[in-house]
């Protein structure tokens, strides 16, 4: 009866050791890799528990029983956090995307209002235009260089804020969005050109996009905090659970053994008698 209980008390704990460790490194660093891992242990798990599940029946042992759906309760509790969590690296990636997608665009439309008027300075100095003009159009480039630096800026800590995992940083990117906003203004209320005023608007909306990816990102990376301590408390009540099934085992393998010594001590006696 109870070297099978062993067995698969040994089994669950290993296991439930296995998906700790792999869900911590899923956390850590939203490693893909540690999650399918986990979910192949899931698996696993779930075996194993409906083995000791089976066993219980069938020699009623109501302890092994209850500590198996302790366990198994813990176990698709963590199954649904882990699924959340999955969800928002999700949501994380399909943010990062657009990010990629527009601070490019950003990039693109600075490059050619530069390159534009860069052309007209140049022409203008050719033509000797007047000191104001000119003065207004090195204003301009000046103000797109402001607006470079805080989408640089933005883009930079954005992607630090992820690796660190700190929310903090990428609020303080966000922060810089009014200030560029203001800038673009600037720019348009003395610009004319149609072709300058799309560029314009071109910036801004990349700017945008990727000021509200931003956001998202602080919210999932919210939600990703709150789910990690979720995840802490499902893995250590699955790995409790699975602890009480291996102290059982070994417990009723003590028991048997103390039994087993005590009869043959009872039997040794009466041969001598």
């Amino acid at each position: 009866i109870y070297t099978p209980e062993v067995e698969v008390a040994n089994d669950v704990y290993k296991t439930a050791s296995n998906i700790e460790y792999e869900i911590r490194a899923f956390m850590l660093n939203d490693d893909e890799t540690a999650l399918a891992n986990a979910k192949k242990y899931f698996i696993d798990l779930k075996k194993f528990l409906s083995q000791a599940e089976a066993h219980a029946k069938k020699y009623n042992l109501k302890a092994l029983s209850d500590n198996e759906k302790a366990a198994s309760k813990a176990l698709n509790e963590y199954i649904a956090s882990v699924d959340r969590a999955e969800k928002t690296l999700a949501k994380k990636k399909k943010l990062d995307g657009v990010m990629v997608e527009n601070g490019a665009l950003f990039v693109k439309n600075v490059d050619h209002y530069v390159k534009s008027q860069e052309t007209i300075l140049k022409q203008e100095i050719d033509e000797k235009s007047e000191k104001a003009k000119l003065l207004s159009r090195y204003e301009k480039l000046a103000i797109i260089n402001q607006i470079t630096e805080i989408g640089t800026y933005c883009r930079i800590f954005g992607q630090r804020a992820q690796v660190k995992n700190d929310v903090s940083i990428l609020e303080g990117a966000i922060q810089k969005f009014d200030a560029m906003y203001k800038l673009i203004e600037q720019l348009k209320a003395n610009t004319t050109r149609t072709s300058d005023l799309e560029q314009l608007s071109g910036i801004e909306a990349a700017a945008k996009a990727y000021e509200s990816s931003l956001k998202g990102f602080v919210s999932a990376m919210r939600e990703g905090e709150t789910e990690s301590k979720l995840l802490i408390k499902a893995g250590a009540e699955v790995l409790g659970a699975a602890e009480a099934v291996v102290d059982l085992g070994l417990t009723s393998v003590a028991d048997v053994s103390k039994e087993a010594t005590s009869s043959l001590s009872a039997a040794s006696w009466v041969m001598v008698l």
